[in-house]
């Protein structure tokens, strides 16, 4: 698992494998998720991250920890 996050878009990426993407399926304004085309998850896209949580920085790094220690 691999989480990206652009400061200047304020969008954050969770990748889930390297498969390439077939399809996207908007969730709603602000969720955005990836399938390759056997349908098997590939990512998460979160948009206007900042607006729906006070300390970004310390998520990230939390959520980066654990997949460090799950690969």
């Amino acid at each position: 698992m691999n989480i990206k996050y652009e400061a200047k878009s304020d969008a954050m990426y969770i990748q889930f494998n390297d498969r390439p993407v077939d399809h996207t399926i908007p969730v709603n304004d602000v969720i955005i998720i990836d399938f390759a085309a056997d349908e098997t998850l590939v990512g998460i896209e979160l948009l206007a991250v900042s607006r729906y949580t006070d300390n970004l920085d310390a998520i990230i790094a939390q959520f980066s920890r654990q997949a460090t220690r799950s690969s």
